[in-house]
């Protein structure tokens, strides 16, 4: 399979970044593939309102928005792990 091309153009430092916080998050919180998608919703609706707080406040989203990223991510693998059990 040959990689995206969208994703093969992330920038290396982006890249890294969000990298480095699902590893951070999975130290912290451990494998979540368990959770429902009505949890990972919630959860990635408060990273994201996390992000639109910092909007508001004037403040760099930046981490924010890696933290999004990474959620999302996280999210994505629990999906697909679910759908191996599945299929």
């Amino acid at each position: 399979m040959s990689y995206p091309t969208i994703l093969a153009n992330i920038p290396n430092a982006v890249a890294e970044a969000v990298d480095d916080e699902r590893g951070r998050q999975l130290r912290k919180f451990g494998n979540q593939l368990h959770k429902s998608n009505d949890l990972w919703a919630l959860i990635l609706a408060e990273e994201f309102g996390e992000v639109c707080k910092d909007i508001l406040d004037g403040r760099n989203v930046r981490t924010e928005l890696v933290q999004l990223a990474a959620v999302a991510i996280a999210w994505i693998e629990a999906v697909d792990a679910r759908q191996e059990v599945i299929d």
